[in-house]
């Protein structure tokens, strides 16, 4: 419960709630097709994946507009484009053991 809650809580950090988002111009196609996280830095795919895949990530999420967010053990958090639904814990699953503990998080 107290883990659900803390979850909850960087979730909405990150996302402000639904107040900090604007559209998302480069994702190709209709720049309203989507929102952005505008208070995490963007990187791109690779970057996000292999931030994971390190093994220093405590938590990802996934945004119903396809964004992925990490949250790093420094505190620090980085969003990008996933490719597909659900590929951001793909990610996490091909990790393994460093990714046991990672928190996970769906809007």
């Amino acid at each position: 419960m107290r883990r659900a809650i803390l979850v909850w809580a960087l979730i909405s950090l990150v996302l402000g709630c639904g107040d900090s988002v604007t559209p998302e111009p480069s994702a190709g196609g209709d720049p309203s097709d989507g929102l952005e996280p505008i208070d995490v830095p963007h990187v791109s795919w690779e970057v996000l994946e292999s931030m994971i895949l390190s093994g220093k990530a405590i938590m990802v999420a996934e945004t119903h507009s396809n964004w992925a967010i990490v949250t790093m053990k420094d505190g620090s958090s980085v969003a990008s484009r996933e490719p597909e639904r659900g590929a951001v814990f793909q990610v996490v699953s091909r990790c393994g053991r460093p990714c046991a503990g990672i928190g996970i998080a769906i809007e």
